[in-house]
């Protein structure tokens, strides 16, 4: 006879046992992946939302060209830097002007304007080997002013101007300021030009009281290598400023536009009551109320006349004195008006809003911070489903050993 085994329980937590490390594998790589996928995410917003550095830039204009006799080159390069020191953040924004024609003729004139944003112009280049043919005039002017929000410290700019230049005859070609050799200086301008001869002053270079800082190093090279041959001339200047963010004052947004709200509505409750008529009106003087007696007759005829004449000669009695008529009653005193009430007392207009604040904060944005919060969240629902599922299945196990 044959013996039979139950392989039912045996099997199930066969199956379990063996499913248990596949799937406990399976959500530990998906917890690292979304774990990689967490730091790679920071990173990234981390990089894109700080303030970047601003980049630096050159401009050049008017270089080399028109180097034939009889021209005219009149042109012009205005830079505006910005920069804020803490952030490193800045843009520029560049005008050039280009403008050509014959000498003594009304030039004809290209002007160009140029923002960068997240670049600052830290070199220009103008009017260099160019206008050697003789008889030309070359007019340059470049202007630079660095506005700059931050802390930084200036020294007056460095210039080497109008060396090897103005010779071939004639008197006193050089009208510079001033005349300087100074090597790797911010400013280069007018050397080896206008050599050929000509009018007196025809190298006629300035650089304009200029400053210079290592917040933005800056540099001019003009008017260099120009402006050869007899009979030309030469008029370059040269202007750098560095000029600190101006303070901006704090504006309040609100003004009070609240009007005392406590307006007096409390007119006066007590209104002056009228005053009282007297009620005691003066009463009728008393009439007599004895009427005089009517006279009888004599009975007695008197033989003589009557000594003493009774009332009035005519027999008659003496009527009553009259009733004194009764003094009429004092008016009453009219009622004490009612005192008014005191008027509400006006409501405090509302204290003017602060204003914002004067500069947005750099570094990582909101949106990093709050993408990181949720992916955060995920990671950790995903243990706790982790640890749970881990419980279940060990009770399974439990219950199912249990049962064989």
């Amino acid at each position: 006879m044959k013996t039979q085994h139950s392989a039912a329980p045996t099997t199930a937590a066969s199956i379990t046992a063996i499913a248990r490390p596949t799937t406990l594998r399976r959500v530990i790589s998906l917890l690292g992946a979304l774990f990689l996928a967490v730091v790679l995410i920071w990173s990234w917003t981390g990089t894109t939302s700080s303030a970047s550095a601003a980049e630096v830039t050159s401009v050049a204009n008017c270089d080399s060209t028109t180097n034939i006799p009889g021209q005219r080159l009149d042109c012009t390069v205005e830079v505006n830097n910005f920069l804020n020191v803490a952030t490193d953040e800045g843009n520029s924004v560049v005008t050039v002007t280009d403008c050509r024609g014959a000498a003594g003729a009304a030039p004809l004139c290209t002007i160009t304007a140029t923002t960068n944003a997240d670049r600052i112009v830290n070199s220009v280049s103008q009017c260099n080997s160019s206008v050697n043919g003789g008889g030309g005039t070359v007019t340059c002017t470049v202007s630079i002013t660095n506005t700059i929000d931050g802390d930084f410290t200036t020294s007056p700019a460095t210039i080497n101007q109008c060396v090897g230049s103005g010779a071939g005859g004639g008197d006193i070609p050089l009208a510079c300021n001033p005349v300087q050799s100074t090597t790797g200086a911010t400013v280069t301008q007018c050397n080896g030009s206008v050599n050929g001869g000509g009018a007196p002053g025809r190298v006629n270079c300035t650089v304009l009281p200029s400053t210079q800082t290592s917040a933005i190093p800056v540099t001019v090279s003009q008017c260099n290598g120009s402006a050869n041959g007899g009979g030309s001339i030469a008029t370059c200047s040269v202007s750098i400023q560095n000029n600190r963010a101006a303070v901006v004052v704090p504006v309040p947004t609100d003004t009070p536009t609240d009007t005392p709200t406590g307006t007096p509505t409390d007119t006066p409750t007590g209104t002056p009551s009228t005053p009282t008529t007297p009620t005691d009106t003066p009463s009728t003087p008393g009439t007599p109320t004895d009427t005089p007696s009517t006279p009888t007759g004599p009975t007695d005829t008197p033989s003589t006349p009557p000594t003493t004449p009774g009332g009035g000669g005519n027999g008659e009695g003496t009527p009553p004195t009259p009733e004194v008529p009764v003094t009429p009653g004092t008016p009453g005193t009219p009622g004490t008006p009612g005192t008014p009430g005191t008027p509400g007392t006006p409501g405090t207009p509302s204290t003017p809003g602060t204003p914002p604040g004067e500069l947005a904060e750099t570094g990582t944005s909101d949106a990093g911070s709050l993408l990181l919060g949720a992916m955060s969240l995920l990671f950790a629902g995903a243990l706790t489903v982790l640890v749970v599922n881990v419980q279940r299945r060990r009770r399974s196990l439990l219950n199912d050993h249990s049962q064989v």
